[in-house]
């Protein structure tokens, strides 16, 4: 409900700003904004790899997915015990 809300206050923001600008300005404006964008989601996708990076290291996970998910960890993903692993 709240999401709603917010989108028509800045959909009728940005409506108040057309009317205000030219064609001109206004696709300025708009490629700006979109600049922005761009930034913040580069600025977060830096930080979520270098997330990534604090929990498993580049190396690590370079080996971790050459060799693969060993047998052990396959026959539990099947939903087979330990101990009918050993017999």
């Amino acid at each position: 409900m709240w999401e709603e809300i917010l989108v028509n206050y800045v959909l009728e923001n940005l409506r108040e700003k057309a009317r205000d600008m030219g064609a001109a300005n206004w696709m300025n404006y708009v490629m700006d904004k979109l600049k922005e964008w761009l930034v913040v989601v580069v600025n977060f996708g830096r930080s979520l790899i270098g997330k990534v990076d604090e929990v498993s290291p580049p190396k690590t996970r370079e080996e971790q997915l050459r060799l693969g998910p060993s047998c052990h960890s396959l026959h539990h993903l099947r939903g087979g015990s330990t101990l009918m692993h050993l017999l």
